[in-house]
């Protein structure tokens, strides 16, 4: 169903290219210039800096093409966990999936969202390096020669950006080396534009947090879109925070008396498609593996040895086992493999390894030397002075300008301050600050550039964000154990941010020992109480990622009366996901918790239980994928699993209190348990795998029923529904609507994007008060016009 913002209006229908129109890219000079730039720009994997050898010539380590590296990610319609898809492979039910080829021929323009490391930079790069190599490809006989432009988000100082020509002139500045030639032919380029043979790819929207930031660019990319509706928009973000509808602007201004229509705008109404990346497969993991050591060990006598003992590690169901399906930790687990010979379980453990074996990588019992010049700090000295930067560039975060850069100009000053303190004389240490920053980067591979600001000056970042809250844990760290109070009540005002969640959790995996992880977790959760409000959902959330990470150390005693308390803070709020600000922090709590690790099962059921629950929301828990305990629950009236795991609702049939149910983005497909649950009224099944409705036929009292994207073609079943008053068929392949005339109760019918032609039999429906016939092929209404009906979608005579 249309919002009154009509999504339409807003952007109108994508347009296919116009190839007839394609500039002809070999022989334009500005575009040849710039796609030769492109591929020399993205030709080469990242590897972070990290060196296999023991070599060092000051170089970013041994150089590998990606494509020789590159494993082709998969991308899905649900987000998938790591520990997902591994339950998947151990059940033999991999969930659907598509390559970004597959993904583009569908999808002009894309959303593609996955958790840190997941390779979303690295499908951009490769996508620059598709379509800038001078030879033919899959990609480009599958889309067209394209011409594409990354827009890095994290490196374009947007702060003043208004529209999308501000947007495109900051891009432009950004890289001149890469774009020098762009300007010089705006004809070609505006061919480019008008013919849709661009591919504009916008990297690491989730880094752009400020919401007026976000917002202005959120419209300037729309007005893009409708100045060129035949050109390709990719945008990718990590999934926090992640929500389109405020990043367009798309507010609704109605006032809907009608709780039902609102709250299906707020789960379904979508202004573009929305992929996720997978984790890899086990498949995917093996075929990185050996890619590894293909191009960077290609000549060890052990190589296939050393492959097969680290697929066979990798391959276990266990935290490391889990991390080596994330891409970028993948390829430092196999830096780390070849170096040492062992891998580390856990998380922080893991990146603690990292950073020692990198950031000291040099063997001082041999001598090595840097730049010709011996290296005379140790792994304590720059794990202190990146955790400082670390954490200043993380309280940064939620300031207007959320690029996590930081200049040049201001490293050299922080290590000249700390060099001065060692003792060194001023030129000594001006000096010195250089070098040790071309060792951060170049060597390392830990703190790199990433291009220049307005002013001309150098800015770095962390080579992964994972890094930076790594190290940012590991200075406050030292700060609360001996700092005072205050450090304890400015963290805990922190953490009520999104973005301080991973910083806190590796915070806690970095204390060594339970005396003093309890001390910490009472310092910052219990001396200053975590307040009930549903404005405290982030901090909620935070606390229960610590209290269930194994690898925090804390006493069972502790964490199970956490997990009771967190469960009975999460309970209170079933009506979560109205509440834009903490929705995602409801999410990640019961994602949290929703595990049998540490009883929390058993503790959901005895909260549940004393609270006498009659609604409950699993919303967004991936992880769930059985209903055996809710099904405990008999009271239960009414029930959100949106966005979960769920494939099976047997279980439901024992809830025969039942009201409402949504199981929309679920994996269902058999409804048929739903006959039990007569007294259902309201119901969401859109975007599943169902197709036959019949058992509605049972649910006599249903009022509203939501059946969008799925694979119904019979409606039959709900002329049974007769007290129906909303429903939604749009997206389906029903095609008749005859039975639907017994519903003489409908006020609101979708039929939006069906093969619907034929509308009289719904003159019975003498209530209906909104139709929409979008996309149908309807061309008569004459027998639905009267006063007070709107008939949207229709064209005008």
């Amino acid at each position: 169903m249309k919002t009154p913002d009509t999504l339409s209006q807003l952007l109108p229908q994508a347009l296919p290219a116009d190839k007839k129109a394609f500039v002809d890219l070999r022989n334009t000079g500005s575009l040849a210039h710039y796609l030769r730039q492109v591929y020399h720009q993205f030709m080469y994997a990242n590897n972070f800096g990290l060196a296999i050898d023991d070599e060092d010539n000051g170089s970013e380590g041994k150089a590998v093409f990606l494509q020789n590296l590159f494993v082709t990610p998969q991308l899905g319609k649900d987000h998938l966990l790591p520990e997902q898809l591994i339950r998947a492979e151990i059940d033999n039910k991999l969930p659907s999936r598509q390559t970004i080829i597959e993904s583009l021929q569908q999808h002009a323009r894309l959303f593609i969202l996955g958790d840190p490391g997941c390779g979303k930079s690295t499908l951009i790069n490769w996508l620059m390096l598709a379509f800038s190599n001078s030879g033919e490809n899959v990609t480009k006989l599958a889309l067209g020669n394209c011409v594409p432009f990354a827009l890095i988000l994290r490196e374009l100082n947007l702060s003043k950006a208004r529209n999308w020509d501000d947007v495109w002139q900051i891009y432009l500045k950004s890289n001149t080396k890469l774009t020098l030639a762009l300007p010089k032919d705006p004809e070609a380029l505006e061919q480019v534009f008008n013919s849709g043979q661009a591919l504009f790819l916008l990297d690491g929207l989730d880094e752009i947090t400020h919401p007026d930031l976000r917002r202005r660019l959120g419209l300037a990319v729309l007005e893009a879109m409708q100045r060129y509706p035949r050109c390709r928009f990719v945008i990718s973000s990590r999934l926090v925070g992640f929500n389109q509808q405020h990043w367009f602007g798309l507010e609704s201004t109605a006032s809907e008396a009608d709780e039902h229509l609102r709250m299906a705008k707020s789960v379904d109404t979508e202004l573009l498609p929305t992929l996720y990346l997978s984790p890899f497969d086990q498949q995917q993991a093996e075929r990185f593996s050996h890619n590894w050591y293909k191009q960077y060990v290609p000549d060890s006598s052990q190589h296939a040895g050393q492959v097969r003992g680290l697929v066979e590690r990798i391959g276990h169901n266990d935290g490391l086992g889990r991390l080596a399906r994330i891409p970028v930790l993948l390829n430092m687990i196999c830096f780390i493999h070849a170096r040492r010979g062992r891998l580390p379980d856990g998380r922080a453990e893991l990146y603690q390894s990292i950073a020692k074996t990198y950031l000291t990588g040099l063997d001082r019992a041999r001598n090595l030397q840097f730049l010709g010049q011996e290296f005379n700090f140790d792994y304590f000295d720059l794990s202190e002075w990146l955790g400082t930067l670390a954490l200043r560039m993380q309280n940064q975060r939620s300031e207007d300008d959320t690029a996590i850069l930081i200049s040049e100009g201001e490293v050299r000053t922080f290590i000249v301050e700390k060099l001065e303190e060692k003792g060194f004389g001023a030129a000594e240490a001006k000096a010195d600050s250089v070098f040790i920053l071309k060792y951060l980067s170049q060597r390392s591979g830990m703190f790199i550039p990433r291009g220049q600001n307005e002013a001309g000056q150098e800015q770095y970042a962390f080579s992964h964000l994972s890094f930076m809250e790594y190290f940012a844990a590991a200075e406050l760290k030292v700060r609360l154990q001996f700092g005072d109070a205050k450090e304890f009540t400015e963290l805990a005002k922190k953490i009520q941010q999104p973005w301080w969640k991973e910083c806190c959790v590796l915070l806690f995996e970095q204390l060594e020992n339970t005396r003093l992880a309890e001390q910490m977790f009472r310092r910052l959760f219990v001396d200053t109480p975590l307040s009930q409000d549903i404005k405290a959902a982030p901090a909620w959330a935070v606390l229960a990622e610590v209290i269930m990470d194994s690898g925090v150390r804390l006493s069972s005693k502790l964490r199970q009366e956490w997990i009771k308390k967190s469960w009975g803070f999460y309970l209170q709020y079933p009506h979560f996901y109205r509440h834009d600000y903490p929705s995602e922090s409801f999410v990640s709590l019961n994602v949290a918790l929703w595990t049998e690790q540490f009883e929390a099962w058993e503790h959901f059921s005895q909260v549940a239980e004393a609270m006498d629950l009659t609604q409950l929301s699993l919303r967004g828990c991936k992880n769930l994928n059985s209903l055996e305990r809710i099904a405990e629950l008999k009271g239960l009236q009414w029930i959100d699993l949106g966005n979960t795991g769920m494939t099976d609702v047997s279980p439901l049939a024992a809830c025969s209190a039942l009201k409402m149910l949504f199981l929309n983005h679920t994996g269902v497909t058999d409804i048929s348990p739903l006959i039990a649950c007569s007294a259902l009224k309201q119901l969401n099944l859109s975007n599943t795998g169902v197709t036959d409705v019949s058992p509605l036929a049972a649910c006599s009292a249903l009022i509203y029923l939501h059946l969008s994207n799925t694979g119904v073609t019979d409606a039959s079943p709900l002329a049974a529904c007769s007290a129906l008053n909303i429903l939604f068929l749009d997206s389906t392949s029903v095609t008749d609507v005859s039975p639907l005339a017994t519903c003489t109760a409908l006020e609101m019918l979708n039929l939006s994007n069906t093969g619907v032609t034929d509308v009289s039999p719904l003159a019975a429906c003498s209530t209906l008060k909104l139709v929409d016939l979008s996309n149908t092929g309807v061309t008569d209404v004459s027998m639905l016009q009267r006063e007070g009906l709107i008939i949207d979608g229709m064209k005008e005579e």
